[in-house]
């Protein structure tokens, strides 16, 4: 008994946990994609090409392909030399 007890509980588990990991890539369900206005990957210092510049609606915003450190940042000295953005 106890042992179905735990196999039970260990594949809710295993399903939950499933569930999270594929509903962590969804972002907004039935919101499309648009491509930035502008995009520019540069190497980084280890010679790799994992670092995007993009810029959308005149912001700028850096991002890195790298898996383990990826995130989206704000680069608002960009907004207006490399976006075009009007000045504030």
């Amino acid at each position: 008994m106890k042992g179905s007890v735990f196999v039970v509980m260990f594949v809710l588990l295993l399903l939950t946990a499933c569930d999270s990991v594929s509903g962590g890539v969804k972002d907004l369900e039935g919101v499309p994609g648009v491509d930035p206005d502008k995009a520019e990957t540069v190497n980084n210092v280890d010679g790799y090409p994992n670092i995007t510049l993009l810029c959308t609606h005149g912001l700028a915003f850096g991002t890195t392909t790298r898996e383990a450190q990826a995130a989206v940042f704000r680069v608002p000295e960009l907004d207006v030399p490399w976006c075009g953005a009007t000045p504030r």
